[in-house]
């Protein structure tokens, strides 16, 4: 016989020295690719805190089930691999979701995982006062910066969004992709907008809100695109927007000249750029990644203390 979670949920805080609690700060953060800037709450665990989730992320992971829609937050997952689902369409519906940690609420936690994992339905008001007491918000919500947190939020947006949107997309031959809060859709054919009334509703209705001021419905024979912050265009070649391209070109050449530039920062922002382009050859670059990359060479050998080429 399975163990009562009231007892399970007490092991957690066993042995603890402090009491597990939540700090709050509101972060400034902007995605290097696209420069993109948001307002986060931010609630990060003191020590104690910190020991009792990892316990949820092992009770959470026990009950997990696969997330097919999902591309961001686990194992594996990256922006690139988000984008090259749709890598071959032409059509893009693209949103998000408005506060999508702070408004999704332990009620609606519950549910889920009550809806993964059945035999749970019995012990829900246990459920419900654990994560009020220790994964939840002043307000009710996800706090972002709690170890558990992404998980949590993957697991209630599969069962409650992922599962509907996904049946719907799949009969109107349209892909979908969640990368955490950001929604795309894509298709070979034109999304209509009874289509999009359609996904909207959907969304809505599993108590989640949409950020109409990230919505946007573009068309890839028109213009390229950015899909979490990397550029695609039409065919499904993967590229450095220019605005990032360009301030990364500033900053190497920087560090060339004056060598005050931390590699750390350097060596970062040229993750963002392999995030973009994947393994792909220098064959594969245009005439403006092939410059930063040209670049980015001529300063690993300037850190290692090789003569600096003349550089275009």
């Amino acid at each position: 016989m399975a163990e009562p979670l009231e007892n399970l949920f007490a092991s957690f805080t066993y042995g603890l020295t402090d009491e597990p609690r939540f700090g709050s700060f509101v972060l400034k953060d902007i995605n290097p690719l696209s420069g993109t800037v948001k307002q986060r709450p931010i609630y990060p665990p003191n020590d104690a805190m910190r020991v009792l989730q990892r316990q949820v992320v092992g009770w959470l992971r026990g009950i997990a089930v696969p997330l097919p829609y999902s591309t961001g937050g686990q194992r594996g997952n990256s922006p690139l691999g988000n984008v090259r689902r749709h890598a071959h369409n032409r059509y893009f519906f693209l949103t998000d979701l408005k506060g999508a940690f702070e408004n999704l609420l332990v009620g609606r936690v519950v549910q889920a995982l009550t809806q993964i994992a059945p035999q749970l339905a019995q012990e829900a008001i246990t459920i419900e006062a654990f994560l009020w007491r220790y994964c939840a918000t002043p307000s009710g919500g996800i706090p972002t910066g709690s170890p558990s947190s992404t998980l949590m939020f993957n697991l209630t947006l599969g069962a409650l969004l992922d599962e509907n949107l996904g049946k719907y997309c799949n009969e109107n031959n349209i892909i979908y992709t969640r990368y955490i809060d950001d929604l795309t859709f894509s298709s070979l054919a034109l999304i209509t907008k009874a289509q999009r009334r359609e996904i909207r509703r959907i969304i809505t209705s599993a108590g989640l809100v949409i950020n109409e001021q990230k919505t946007q419905v573009l068309d890839l024979a028109k213009q390229p695109i950015v899909i979490n912050g990397i550029g695609l265009e039409l065919g499904g070649r993967t590229f450095v927007p220019g605005a990032y391209r360009r301030r990364l070109q500033g900053m190497l050449r920087r560090a060339i000249k004056l060598g005050d530039v931390p590699p750390d920062e350097i060596h970062g922002r040229m993750g963002a750029v392999q995030a973009c382009l994947g393994t792909s050859s220098w064959l594969a670059f245009n005439r403006s990644e092939a410059r930063l990359m040209s670049l980015y060479m001529t300063w690993r050998e300037s850190q290692q203390g090789r003569p600096i080429r003349r550089t275009a």
